[in-house]
């Protein structure tokens, strides 16, 4: 079976981006295993505990705020005209033009619906406030 060599390097760079970075989970589970795996003779410090604590909490809220940014942005494109860039069921790139309808959060990211089509935020290459629509695929 041939691989489509557009949809192989988004799997690829997706996979390896999320490898790549550490999230709430990933600082809990280290935190844990340290305390875990500590010296019974050496504990370690109260103060590097509770910095350690601190740290997650600021992560926490971080993520929160930069969730609450990318829907105050999706919230804004209600009702615009956008150009995205998509992908079809067999992998093949696809110029999606369109008003955005609605939008829908889903696990705590926001979703564009053009006509019958899902978009990321992150798809998005051109915003207008008129109809419009564009031959040439953005970069």
């Amino acid at each position: 079976m041939p691989v489509n060599p557009i949809q192989s390097t988004r799997t690829e760079y997706t996979e390896s981006n999320n490898r790549s970075r550490l999230g709430k989970d990933d600082f809990l589970k280290l935190l844990v295993a340290q305390m875990r795996n500590q010296d019974p003779l050496n504990p370690m410090d109260d103060r590097e505990t509770i910095s350690q604590m601190a740290q997650l909490s600021m992560l926490e809220q971080i993520q929160e705020l930069n969730n609450a940014f990318m829907s105050t942005q999706a919230f804004g494109l209600l009702g615009k005209t956008i150009s995205a860039v998509s992908y079809d069921e067999s992998g093949e790139m696809v110029l999606v033009n369109g008003r955005v309808d609605k939008i829908t959060l889903i696990s705590g990211k926001p979703v564009l619906h053009v006509g019958d089509r899902q978009l990321a935020l992150s798809d998005v290459r051109e915003v207008a406030d008129e109809q419009w629509i564009t031959e040439s695929i953005p970069e």
